[in-house]
């Protein structure tokens, strides 16, 4: 009994590391100083990604080449709209969060909306 639970336990963590979760879903976090009010993004399939509760921050597309995730878009400041860029570090991608790392070091945790 224990050689088949370990056995099954090895093929489970080789299948993990073939298969790494996917970030495609709506992931969510608290905003700060604003009680029960949320926000986010959503990476749907096909790579279209968009905001959740930031209406100044329109993301527009998503990839994910390994453990670097790329979203692109465009922010609204002032009447103006200004396009970009920004790459992740994906700490960590779990069925309910996802963990990452900005450019500057900082982990930013999201939850995944059910």
């Amino acid at each position: 009994m224990k050689t088949i639970f370990l056995t099954l336990l090895a093929f489970s963590f080789c299948w993990a590391c073939q298969n790494p979760l996917s970030v495609e879903g709506e992931w969510t976090k608290p905003v700060p100083l604003k009680k029960g009010e949320f926000h986010g993004m959503v990476f749907e399939k096909g790579g279209t990604a968009r905001s959740i509760n930031m209406p100044d921050l329109q993301y527009q597309t998503w990839q994910q080449k390994g453990n670097i995730l790329t979203l692109t878009g465009k922010t609204v400041y002032g009447g103006e709209s200004f396009v970009f860029s920004e790459s992740y570090t994906v700490k960590t991608v779990s069925p309910a969060m996802l963990v990452l790392i900005t450019n500057t070091g900082e982990e930013i945790t999201y939850a995944r909306k059910i």
